[in-house]
């Protein structure tokens, strides 16, 4: 058992960077992922990434990413 606090400044120690932080580099990769390789309409992609909705998602991805998840997937098609 550890306090929260203590996980936190522990994983941010090893890490680089916060819980919270890592959770969201980890949907915005599956996001990737998806987009890339997959026809799946935004909508779908953002429930299977853990985004509240499709426009969070998409607010998330272009801050992240530095492009929309269209755009991305534009550039990224298979």
């Amino acid at each position: 058992p550890m306090r929260r606090r203590t996980f936190e400044r522990r994983f941010v120690d090893a890490v680089g960077h916060g819980v919270v932080e890592e959770v969201r580099k980890r949907r915005v990769e599956h996001a990737r992922r998806l987009l890339a390789e997959t026809d799946l309409p935004m909508p779908k992609v953002a429930a299977r990434c853990g985004f509240s909705n499709a426009q969070r998602f998409s607010r998330v991805f272009h801050q992240t990413a530095g492009l929309s998840p269209t755009a991305f997937r534009r550039q990224h098609r298979f």
